[in-house]
């Protein structure tokens, strides 16, 4: 693929108003050092940097690396950081590859979030049924170093079930969040 200069893209996959919006959003730096993203965050994520197109929002370092290349990313491709800084817009840094490449990476650059096993899972089970007031979600997750959402699925039999013989409490009625239809008397303030 034949790389260009961002100064002068010419692409056939973006306007030249949106190539200009895009660069006017990146702090342009040496050749080998990281172009952060000056425009907004993507606060879902791990801090990618989102520019809006026609409606759509779109991440700014795969919007780089097309510009740069002139194509579409590759169907079944992400964008990888070779510099492992996730608001770099820098082409020279960007590589395409495979999802399990990108993981590798991360695990690589000890990014990775470690998984529950089943091992974990019965130790976990065994500390928050012996001893619940001391296991607390907060706890465990510091402890095991996954999330408390990993613990409180785990804990609620949401996940892990068959091993755990943990089931899941449905409610019956649904809970009243002062909506109107609510059977719940309203209380004036």
């Amino acid at each position: 693929m034949r790389r260009i200069d961002y100064s002068s893209a010419e692409s056939s996959l973006y306007d030249q108003r949106f190539i200009s919006r895009y660069q006017s959003k990146i702090e342009k730096r040496g050749r080998h050092q990281c172009w952060p993203w000056l425009g907004t965050p993507d606060t879902c994520s791990i801090g990618y940097g989102r520019i809006s197109r026609a409606g759509k929002l779109l991440y700014a370092h795969r919007v780089g690396w097309e510009l740069a290349n002139a194509v579409p990313i590759p169907a079944g491709q992400v964008i990888r950081h070779s510099c492992d800084n996730p608001i770099c817009c820098n082409p020279n840094h960007l590589v395409p590859g495979r999802q399990a490449d990108n993981v590798a990476d991360m695990n690589g650059r000890g990014r990775g979030r470690p998984h529950l096993t089943k091992d974990k899972v019965l130790l976990i089970d065994g500390l928050a049924r012996y001893n619940p007031e001391h296991w607390t979600h907060a706890r465990l997750s510091a402890r095991f170093e996954v999330s408390e959402t990993a613990i409180r699925r785990l804990l609620s039999g949401a996940t892990w079930s068959k091993l755990t013989g943990r089931k899941t409490h449905k409610r019956n009625k649904p809970a009243d969040h002062g909506h109107i239809n609510s059977e719940a008397p309203r209380v004036s303030p």
